[in-house]
């Protein structure tokens, strides 16, 4: 089996590639990531290589959802083809000619700090709310959930794409969609600034226009270990959103 190590601390992982039995690539496609870092070095990767199976192993303490064993017993198990590809939705943001693909989350967010955001909401070409003031809103993924949307709601959920609303002026409960619902954000007042995942760069979305975000053509796929998005270790951790659907 062909593989290949992303993250910044390479040569610390080499040897136990090596001795696990790997092919260690520098270039070509590999049949294996083996992303060694946190959930950043993670998401990175997936930009980088998508589609191709990734193995999360922990170099970071921020990693919620790397391996928990020794990397000598996780890259033995995975050899010994111990682990099933699990495949993960991503989302689409759709904003003129550009589109953004995410795994975690696609946020919609106010430009200026001093400034909220107002936005019009629409759900499957149904109007959910008619105007809402505040920093903006998080559309995320079941992985992506135990981030950005965790820190708003308090919660995860292991289906659905959920929305989260960031500092909203009037209480609006977060809710978790079905899989294939279609979400548009329309701009009262801005500019807005979309943006995705963990990346740095984002884009100017001005008063009037819309972002489409649904349910992303592209998957994920990623070696499946007990712990990586196990429903009870995530309960360990917070607690589960009840799902609502539209």
């Amino acid at each position: 089996m062909k593989a290949k190590i992303y993250g910044a601390q390479i040569n610390k992982l080499k040897p136990h590639i090596i001795k696990a039995g790997f092919h260690l690539i520098s270039s070509g496609k590999p049949d294996v990531i083996v992303s060694f870092g946190g959930d950043g070095t993670f998401l990175e990767a997936e930009r980088k290589y998508p589609g191709v199976p990734k193995l999360m192993i922990r170099s970071s303490r921020t990693c919620q959802k790397c391996l928990s064993e020794p990397i000598d017993i996780t890259l033995k198990n995975l050899k010994n083809k111990k682990y099933k590809i699990k495949e993960l939705i991503k989302l689409e943001a759709g904003f003129g000619a550009s589109k953004l693909t995410a795994f975690n989350d696609v946020l919609v967010h106010n430009a200026w700090p001093t400034q909220a955001m107002r936005y019009r909401l629409f759900v499957n070409g149904r109007l959910y709310a008619e105007e809402v003031i505040g920093d903006g809103i998080v559309v995320a993924t079941p992985f992506g959930s135990g981030g950005y949307y965790r820190s708003i709601t308090d919660s995860t959920f292991t289906t659905g794409i959920g929305l989260a609303f960031n500092n909203s002026t009037r209480q609006l409960d977060h809710v978790v969609l079905e899989e294939k619902s279609v979400v548009s954000v329309e701009i009262l007042r801005g500019p807005a600034l979309l943006g995705i995942d963990n990346v740095r760069k984002t884009i100017t979305v001005p008063v009037g226009k819309k972002v489409i975000i649904k349910k992303s053509k592209e998957k994920a796929r990623v070696f499946a270990h007990p712990t990586l998005l196990c429903d009870e270790c995530r309960r360990a951790n917070t607690r589960q959103t009840t799902s609502m659907f539209i």
